[in-house]
C-alpha cells in the first residue's frame, strides 16, 4: 500500500489492521510479508533491534503492500533521520511531555521550510535514481505518529491535535497510569475518563488513533465501534508465547490421560 494511500483510509475512518514486533530476527517479518497487513511496527524502544536490524526488516518488507513504522525510543532528530533515510515509511514518537515536544519530532520528520530534516535519503530516494521525486513528495508521504502517554501531553492534548503534520496518536496507558501515580494500573477510572475524552477530541479533529489498553487485540471489534483506526490484531511475541503455552496444555492433557 502506498503511503497516501494509507493516510486516506485513515483519514476517511476505516479501521487499519497491523501488527507489532518486537523480536530481532528479520525472517520473521519475511515470514508475514505475505498476510496482507496494512502496517507493521518494528519496536525498537522495548527492544534489542539495532539500526542495523532496522535496515534489514525494511528490506523484508520491499515490495509487499506493508508499510514499515518503527517506535524509536526517544526524540533525538538524528536517530529519526537515519530510520527514514533506511527506508521506514514512518515513526512512533513515545513519551510527548508537551505541545514543544510534538512539535520538535515533527520537525524532525520534516525537510525545510516545514522542518529541519537533513537530505541524505538513500534507500527511498532509489540510492539516488528518484532523488528529486523523493524530495518533491517526502514530507506528505512520510508518517509522524505521537504516543500520548504522560499527564504533560494530555494537559496539552488540543494543542497537539492541531499541530500541522501529525498523523496518528498512540494511546500508552501503562505509562499514563504511571505519569498519574496510579502504579500501571490501566483500568482506574481516572485514566479511562481521559481516554474517552481524548477519544472524542480525536475523533472529532479527523486525527486517526489507536493503541489504548493492550496493545494487541484478539477480537477487534469493540475498538472498530469506538471508531480507532490503527488496530494492532497481533504480535509476534505474544504469538509465540500463546501458542508454546497452547501446545504445552495439550502436551500435560495426553500425559495425564494415558496415566488413567
Amino acid at each position: 500500500m502506498h503511503a497516501l494511500e494509507l493516510k486516506k483510509k485513515w483519514q476517511s475512518g476505516e479501521p487499519s489492521p497491523g501488527m507489532w514486533v518486537r523480536y530481532t530476527d528479520p525472517t520473521i517479518i519475511e515470514s508475514i510479508a505475505s498476510l496482507m497487513f496494512d502496517w507493521i511496527v518494528i519496536d525498537a524502544e522495548h527492544s534489542a533491534i539495532d539500526l542495523q536490524t532496522l535496515q534489514t526488516m525494511f528490506f523484508a518488507l520491499k515490495g509487499t503492500p506493508t508499510l514499515p513504522f518503527v517506535r524509536i525510543p526517544g526524540h533525538d532528530h538524528f536517530f529519526i533521520k537515519r530510520l527514514l533515510d533506511a527506508g521506514a515509511a514512518g515513526i512512533i514518537v513515545p513519551h510527548i511531555n508537551s505541545v514543544e515536544d510534538a512539535r520538535y519530532v515533527i520537525s524532525a520528520c520534516k525537510y525545510p521550510p516545514q522542518g529541519i530534516r537533513g537530505a541524505g535519503p538513500r534507500r527511498p530516494s532509489d540510492y539516488g535514481r528518484t532523488q528529486r521525486e523523493y524530495f518533491d513528495n517526502a514530507n506528505q508521504a512520510t508518517f509522524v505518529m505521537l504516543m500520548i502517554e504522560t499527564v504533560g501531553a494530555v494537559e496539552d492534548f488540543d494543542k497537539i491535535l492541531a499541530l500541522e503534520g501529525l498523523d496518528g496518536l498512540i494511546f500508552g496507558l501503562g505509562d499514563l497510569s504511571m505519569s498519574m501515580g496510579l502504579r500501571g494500573d490501566q483500568s482506574h477510572t481516572e485514566v479511562n475518563k481521559i481516554v474517552s475524552y481524548m477519544m472524542t477530541k480525536a475523533r472529532a479533529a479527523g486525527v486517526a488513533f489507536g493503541g489504548y489498553g493492550p496493545v494487541v487485540v484478539a477480537d477487534p471489534s469493540e475498538w472498530i465501534e469506538l471508531g480507532v483506526q490503527i488496530i494492532g490484531i497481533s504480535d509476534d511475541q505474544k504469538s509465540v508465547m500463546e501458542n508454546a503455552a497452547a501446545a504445552m496444555e495439550r502436551f500435560k492433557s495426553v500425559m495425564a490421560a494415558r496415566k488413567e
